[in-house]
């Protein structure tokens, strides 16, 4: 589809950006750059080579890797690289990361040692099972579990005592955060979140946009959450899991961080927080729709949002899943564990 194909070469763009930052950085750089500085540049462009690549093989399989762009202008001929040798590549790549990144961001958002670390962790226990047909590999098992542990213990990061508090505003680069996208409201349409446009119910909610109506969970997924309440005339999607409600709305669920336009039957509109319809006697189906990294009306975000321009960022890893992580590794080819 024409979707994919921009997403296949989406990901090559960046991995262009990254290799031409490398090569520049090791061209231009003058005598007043030291070598520290040189590799902390060079390493963020490397962690994003690497993340690219990472879509590329998990998605596509055996793909071509390219350290110089320049190389291929007057021979475009390509060969796939095998799905191992593509980890392997990503792997240095994190590596080179993890080596020379800072323990703390040079700026706000800006990539860690332990951004590289964790991406590390999830790379090693995903290898454990490239390529295997029974049990996974026990020795990457054993570096997933490490590498998870020392962003645990050593970076300093802490979960969000409350799911929720993950997205609301503000939200950005808090202490469970370990990388994410970074999106600012802003006049360029290239620069902001556009994609809460896509996955926000209804305009009642949003800024002329609102498109995702026809976007929620299916009954297997909100089955998933613990204690989910199915009784007729029980409270309607009660749950002791408190991640559903900050996931998906249900009928009924209230939201005061958000503001809904209600409109009486002379169409007089007014605002309200948001408490989720419920579906129409006479319809035929109704939406568990998204509630997560939907957030609202520029009144509810400090004006800091407009048609398909949305501030909040994307997470791309927490700590939770190192937690996720350790636990998968420790277990490895195991049902239970004495750890």
């Amino acid at each position: 589809s024409t979707d994919n194909a921009e997403a296949y070469r989406a990901f090559y763009v960046t991995i262009g950006q990254a290799n031409m930052a490398i090569q520049n950085i090791n061209t231009y750089a003058g005598d007043g750059v030291s070598e520290s500085i040189k590799n902390h540049a060079i390493a963020e462009a490397r962690f994003m080579r690497a993340l690219a690549y990472t879509h590329l093989v998990s998605n596509y399989g055996p793909v071509p890797v390219i350290e110089n762009n320049l190389e291929h202008l007057s021979n475009p001929a390509l060969r796939r690289n095998t799905v191992e040798s593509i980890w392997e590549f990503i792997t240095r790549d994190y590596e080179f990361a993890a080596e020379n990144l800072l323990e703390e961001p040079v700026a706000t958002g800006r990539l860690t040692r332990w951004s590289a670390e964790g991406m590390l962790a999830r790379t090693w226990l995903t290898r454990a099972g490239v390529g295997s047909t029974g049990s996974r590999n026990q020795e990457y098992l054993d570096k997933a579990r490490d590498y998870a542990e020392r962003v645990i213990t050593l970076s300093g990061k802490s979960l969000l005592q409350n799911y929720a508090d993950l997205f609301l505003y503000p939200y950005d680069n808090n202490n469970e955060s370990l990388f994410e996208l970074q999106w600012v409201f802003t006049t360029d349409y290239t620069y902001a979140n556009t994609m809460v446009s896509q996955i926000t119910y209804s305009n009642d909610i949003a800024n002329g946009d609102g498109w995702g109506g026809d976007i929620g969970a299916s009954w297997w997924m909100l089955t998933l959450y613990d204690g989910l309440i199915i009784d007729e005339g029980a409270t309607p999607g009660f749950t002791a899991d408190e991640r559903l409600k900050a996931t998906f709305m249900l009928p009924g669920f209230e939201y005061p961080e958000i503001s809904q336009t209600v409109r009486e039957d002379d169409g007089k509109e007014s605002l309200q927080d948001l408490v989720f319809p419920a579906p129409a006697d006479d319809a035929d189906q109704s939406f568990a729709s998204i509630k997560k990294y939907v957030v609202g009306k520029a009144i509810d975000v400090n004006n800091q949002a407009s048609q398909q321009r949305y501030p909040n960022n994307t997470y791309m890893l927490r700590l939770a899943e190192m937690y996720l992580i350790y636990a998968e590794a420790v277990l490895g080819n195991s049902a239970p564990t004495t750890d």
